[in-house]
């Protein structure tokens, strides 16, 4: 016969087949806590708890009535130390940490790769604008040639017709301002007329770089004065490049930047360029304007280092002997105990919401123990 209502339960399960898994859990909970309770250790877990609980409560409560001094203010009555204690004194550690941030010799950067950096920049400069100058001269000689042919003029376009028409031109003044940027700024005039006259030959930039590496040679800062004082103690000097430290000759005189274009004019004469004399002073202004200073001061590093050289100083603290005074009274609080009560403002509040806490334990411990042994005695 087919049985239309589900299976018959089997012993130990429930309606639909699950066992009493629940059932029996909750006994074997209840069981182990009333084993508990009834156990010897009871009393004691649930004494130690409420006391705790108790003197906590109690405790938090209250607050305690502390004089607390200012700079300056008038002492009520004489103020002596309670126990042997020890004080931080600011002054003193500060003094200690300022010396150990003077010590701190001052950081500086420099670039190992500077002077190859200025050297490409000015290779990719003027091979930029000789590409630019061939494709643009073509094209400036195809239309000079058409307008010819529509003239029907004979003849042929020469270079220099083709140079001076190109240079008038808007589009190529574009690519000479783009070129002057790449160059550290934009062109003066004379430095463009001698470019335009040589039409833009790669030497140019030999003579150029040639007077760049001098002034790198002698070394470059952005001030003479800090480096002189930074100096007078010594220095540490960092390759950005690398993070290593390196050696760099404390006698060594760097140039300040705004000197640079001095130094070049100068040294011109003696470098073997290329370039007519009259022309090197204009060489020397373009040359300066990439020049940068090789020795940078790194002010947040000789700052951080300063900081980790004060961190490691110990705080100066003064013994104070027990009954020993600090102020008498009607005198006024100056800097030196002003530190001295301000620890005993704060040692003596912790003092006494430690002792509060510890008695408050106690007296509950004695209440509850008592209250205990009544309720067994009387039951």
């Amino acid at each position: 016969m087919n049985q239309l209502t589900g299976n018959a339960k089997a012993s130990g399960k429930g309606k639909n087949g699950g066992p009493r898994m629940y059932f029996h859990r909750g006994r074997r909970l209840r069981n182990l806590a009333k084993g508990w309770v009834d156990s010897n250790a009871f009393p004691w877990v649930l004494g130690v708890f409420l006391t705790l609980v108790l003197s906590v409560l109690m405790t938090t409560s209250q607050s305690v009535s502390i004089i607390h001094y200012q700079l300056g203010d008038v002492v009520r009555r004489d103020i002596k130390a309670p126990d042997d204690m020890r004080v931080e004194d600011l002054a003193a550690t500060e003094v200690l940490r300022q010396k150990a941030r003077d010590r701190v010799l001052p950081r500086y950067d420099v670039d190992s790769e500077l002077e190859g950096k200025i050297e490409q920049r000015i290779r990719a400069a003027f091979e930029k604008i000789q590409k630019s100058l061939a494709v643009q001269s073509a094209v400036v000689r195809i239309r000079m040639l058409n307008l010819r042919a529509e003239k029907k003029q004979s003849g042929i376009v020469s270079e220099s017709q083709v140079y001076r028409t190109l240079f008038r031109s808007p589009a190529f003044h574009e690519i000479e301002a783009s070129f002057g940027q790449i160059l550290g700024g934009s062109l003066s005039s004379g430095m463009l007329e001698i470019l335009r006259k040589e039409r833009y030959v790669a030497w140019i930039g030999d003579d150029l770089f040639r007077l760049v590496r001098s002034a790198l040679a002698r070394g470059v800062v952005s001030d003479t004065r800090l480096y002189a004082i930074h100096t007078s103690k010594g220095i540490v000097t960092r390759d950005i490049r690398s993070g290593n430290i390196v050696r760099f000759p404390s006698s060594s005189r760097p140039l300040e930047l705004r000197e640079v274009e001095g130094f070049l004019i100068r040294q011109s004469g003696k470098k073997g360029l290329q370039l007519p004399r009259a022309a090197h002073r204009f060489l020397a202004a373009q040359a300066a304007k990439l020049v940068q200073p090789t020795l940078n001061f790194n002010n947040q590093a000789t700052v951080e280092a300063q900081k980790r050289a004060a961190a490691k100083v110990p705080a100066v603290r003064l013994l104070h002997k027990k009954g020993e005074m600090i102020v008498r009274e009607g005198e006024r609080v100056t800097k030196s105990p002003l530190m001295t009560l301000r620890a005993l403002e704060r040692s003596g509040g912790q003092a006494y919401f430690v002792d509060n806490f510890l008695g408050t334990v106690l007296l509950v411990s004695l209440f509850l123990v008592f209250a205990w042994t009544a309720a067994h005695r009387y039951n």
